[in-house]
């Protein structure tokens, strides 16, 4: 999870000027190397062994963490959370096929909509704890 996550700002940093990839990437850094400290923390503090194979790692574990047995994946809340990293990849796709930067620039604004609008019922239930 954790590499993945450095990898998508250096993708989408590698659109960017030179001081905007840097500061993302450095800024995604951070915001890894403290979620890092905070599994480790977690980690030692964890007695059970069934925690312990659930914490995320900074390398993709070769055994898959399921849920709790009798509770499916949440899929729907999965994709709501990840439909604007859908909607880039998607945009980055036609982009390349087309190179207009208009079609760019609107697909780019649809996926951040689209993930809005996806994620506003979060959103208004946080605000209400």
């Amino acid at each position: 999870m954790y590499l993945g996550t450095l990898l998508y700002a250096v993708g989408l940093g590698s659109l960017a000027p030179i001081p905007g990839f840097v500061i993302l990437v450095t800024g995604d850094a951070l915001l890894v190397s403290r979620l890092i400290r905070r599994t480790d923390q977690l980690e030692r503090t964890a007695t059970s062994a069934q925690v312990r194979p659930r914490l995320p790692r900074l390398l993709p574990s070769f055994r898959p963490c399921f849920p709790a047995k009798g509770r499916s994946p949440n899929w729907k809340k999965a994709f709501r959370q990840e439909s604007g990293k859908w909607g880039l990849l998607l945009t980055m796709i036609i982009f390349t096929i087309v190179l207009i930067d208009r079609v760019a620039d609107y697909l780019v604004l649809a996926s951040l909509l689209l993930w809005f609008l996806l994620n506003l019922p979060s959103f208004t239930r946080s605000l209400e704890h």
